[in-house]
């Protein structure tokens, strides 16, 4: 509740965009994800360090108020945009009310961890699918890279830590060298861990 409150008064201090070559670009991203610019906002805060994409029914981009080249506003925008596509934060909102629920179990917090971590990886390989390259699109954010930023559970950021950023790179890699395989099996394995699940909760 209290992470909820905290963000909610930083996304009061951000400002609607106005400028039109950046609100032209966004719209252009957003049909690009089939997304409806209108139901997505787009702001600009002096008081972020890192764009950021936060809320679950009434989302919102949060830029910090600076210059950009036209490729860092693409960069960014696919990648915030594209975790709204997925429905990561909806899903960060779930694994962090389970989180509570089992407070005192250190894995359900491991599990949080788990979710906000994979969710970079998905967005970071959607985009860089879409892009055709990994180098333009790690370029960009190494080039937007901070020492110090501090992103909210609840949001997702664009860059939080450098720490992260080798996986991430690492992880696309395998991504794009790994064998497609089957959705069925897949499917069956999510089925039986599932099963096994209810059954253990159950008993």
């Amino acid at each position: 509740i209290v992470e909820r409150i905290r963000l909610k008064k930083r996304m009061m201090l951000a400002r609607p965009c106005d400028d039109e070559e950046t609100r032209e670009l966004y719209i252009q991203v957003c049909r690009e994800l089939n997304l409806k610019p209108q139901k997505v906002r787009l702001c600009l805060s002096e008081y972020e360090k890192t764009p950021i994409v936060a809320g679950v029914w009434n989302p919102i981009v949060v830029l910090p108020a600076r210059h950009y080249e036209r490729a860092e506003l693409l960069v960014i925008f696919r990648h915030e945009l594209t975790h709204i596509k997925q429905h990561d934060l909806l899903v960060k909102r779930l694994a962090y009310i389970m989180a509570v629920v089992h407070a005192v179990n250190p894995v359900a917090w491991w599990y949080v961890r788990l979710v906000n971590l994979w969710s970079e990886y998905a967005c970071d390989y959607a985009v860089c699918r879409r892009m055709g390259t990994m180098k333009g699109y790690y370029e960009t954010l190494l080039s937007m890279m901070q020492e110090k930023v501090s992103v909210s559970g609840m949001a997702s950021g664009l860059i939080e830590r450098k720490s992260e950023m080798r996986k991430r790179v690492e992880h696309v890699k395998k991504s794009y060298k790994a064998r497609t395989r089957s959705k069925v099996i897949v499917a069956l394995v999510a089925f039986c861990l599932f099963m096994g699940s209810a059954g253990t909760v159950c008993m």
